[in-house]
């Protein structure tokens, strides 16, 4: 009998995982769950600034802060990357900005607030794309809270 409560507990736990893991899938199947791109930014930018603020990154020897910059750079560039989820929402592309004074363009403040939290992630991609040491991480950790802050206005 105690066997029997121990498997069938298991199982419970079991099919519990899988239908939480199916829930997204199963939601738009059924025509509703459209991802808001917005929400997606918000997440892929959370992601970003709990990897930053991480302890484990303002404890970093400065002989392994470039490659932990290299892997923040992976949750900021790619297909969905913070990048490509705030160009959506933003309706503007990075390279629209290439070569451009981020700095100027972030103290002018004269662009709608999405497109200004896309340009503070390409700020911090440009931080952590030079990273030397533990400092560049929190200038880029700055910047993607300044988007954060900037999405949820």
């Amino acid at each position: 009998m105690r066997r029997l409560t121990w498997m069938l507990t298991v199982t419970a736990m079991i099919a519990a995982l899988l239908m939480g893991a199916s829930m997204p899938a199963l939601a738009q199947w059924f025509g509703g769950g459209e991802d808001d791109p917005r929400q997606a930014a918000v997440a892929s930018l959370e992601s970003v600034r709990d990897a930053l603020a991480a302890p484990a990154a303002a404890d970093l020897d400065p002989g392994a802060v470039p490659g932990y910059a290299v892997d923040v750079l992976a949750l900021i560039e790619g297909e969905n990357g913070a990048v490509a989820r705030l160009e959506d929402v933003a309706g503007r592309s990075a390279d629209e900005f290439a070569g451009s004074d981020l700095t100027a363009i972030l103290e002018a403040a004269e662009e709608p607030a999405e497109v200004l939290a896309l340009v503070h992630v390409l700020a911090a991609q440009q931080r952590l794309e030079a990273a030397a040491e533990a400092a560049d991480l929190q200038d880029a950790l700055y910047h993607v809270e300044q988007a954060l802050g900037l999405l949820s206005e």
